[in-house]
């Protein structure tokens, strides 16, 4: 009985700590490298693996235009430059899930992410002339 009391737990933690927002109703997202053309924001340009470069390097800069710093003093985190793996999923209307793999320090840091990605809005990926959901894996400097 303990056993399997102990492997429910884990199993339901597991599922927990994997994902922070959840696709309802979404199809399973595409890889990013099976798009015609990939989700980017409105300045990048050029071909596919530009846009993909371009994309990631906006999602830095957007959450270090956007992320409020004094979060870190808040919760007594030190300011020091940080890095997190996270898998970002674009739906058909262009908005950002995420799926932190890493721990981000703090539920509260994790929230101030989740606020700045719900602000962001990209054009999605195309896939036989239709929008899809897509997903990519980047690391986000903040």
């Amino acid at each position: 009985m303990k056993t399997s009391l102990v492997i429910f737990f884990l199993l339901f933690s597991a599922s927990i700590y994997s994902q922070d927002l959840i696709l309802e109703d979404s199809p399973k997202p595409t890889n990013i490298n099976e798009l015609d053309k990939a989700p980017v924001f409105e300045n990048c340009k050029g071909n596919k693996e530009q846009k993909i470069r371009c994309l990631k390097n906006s999602v830095n800069v957007f959450i270090n235009q956007n992320f409020n710093f004094s979060l870190f003093e808040k919760f007594g985190m030190p300011i020091k430059e940080r890095s997190v793996k996270a898998n970002l999923v674009v739906n058909t209307e262009g908005n950002i899930y995420v799926e932190f793999k890493g721990n981000v320090g703090h539920p509260g840091i994790k929230r101030e992410f989740l606020r700045i990605f719900y602000k962001m809005k990209i054009k999605p990926a195309i896939k036989d002339n239709l929008p899809v959901t897509s997903r990519f894996t980047t690391i986000i400097y903040y």
